[in-house]
């Protein structure tokens, strides 16, 4: 890199009370554009913040979170803390209720967990789209999706946006994958945490754990199979140029 140039931003956003804060910028276009730095973040639970982590929030200008959990964890866990530049909160739950052990247990498996992430764009077509809208805004800039681990709804949220903007499949794969190391970071912590639940910890650790890039190819091969196109599904949401949105709002 040539003397007084400046070194890009990182992808990897560290703060004390979450494991899986990650930049989408920088990712490049099938057509040679790359995802504007420093606009859109995916991240696991917002509520263990500290007020230090709040602050660093509050440098990046966080202005949107947009919420995928149920409303229980909602309830039982809490919201992101103030923030000083915080204009807009929404809660988008994917789904109504989280999945018994005996189901998560089986998505371990990349194909069955693609298969799992397919159909929970279908079942939450309406959090979806309610956040496609969000971030079709460009008022709502710098912002941040998340759910409780950052993998698998937050995952196929930012599939979904890296697709519409042309994000070939292995890159969005790989991010996919990128969140493995944030994985093993939360499991130690939940089991120093919450040592009397352990024995459900570890039932679900296995899941937890599963980044492999074929669940996300199996996803958007199953989309594609479904709808034709990302494109198509986002039109069937009632959203028929939120790609052409975001591609003018988040590509340079």
């Amino acid at each position: 890199m040539p003397a007084g140039s400046c070194l890009p931003p990182s992808r990897q956003i560290s703060l004390e009370g979450c494991f899986n804060f990650r930049d989408l910028g920088g990712h490049q276009t099938g057509d040679g554009r790359e995802v504007r730095w420093q606009m859109l973040y995916r991240a696991d639970g917002l509520h263990r913040l500290s007020e230090a982590d709040l602050d660093r929030l509050g440098s990046l200008g966080v202005t949107t979170v947009i919420d995928l959990r149920t409303m229980e964890e909602l309830t039982t866990r809490g919201r992101v803390g103030p923030i000083t530049s915080l204009a807009a909160f929404h809660h988008l739950p994917m789904f109504e209720e989280l999945p018994e052990i005996s189901v998560v247990e089986g998505w371990a498996d990349p194909v069955a967990l693609g298969r799992h992430y397919a159909a929970m764009a279908e079942e939450g077509a309406d959090a979806i789209a309610s956040a496609l809208a969000v971030l079709a805004d460009e008022a709502a800039y710098p912002a941040v999706f998340h759910c409780t681990a950052g993998k698998d709804r937050t995952g196929v949220l930012a599939a979904i946006v890296l697709g519409l903007l042309g994000v070939p499949d292995e890159v969005i794969a790989d991010d996919y994958a990128a969140t493995a190391p944030a994985m093993e970071r939360m499991l130690a912590w939940l089991l120093e945490t919450y040592p009397n639940g352990r024995d459900e910890i570890e039932r679900r650790a296995a899941t937890m754990l599963a980044c492999q890039p074929e669940a996300m190819h199996e996803f958007l091969a199953g989309m594609r199979s479904r709808f034709g196109s990302l494109e198509s599904y986002t039109t069937t949401l009632g959203l028929p140029s939120v790609g052409e949105r975001l591609r003018a709002l988040l590509l340079v």
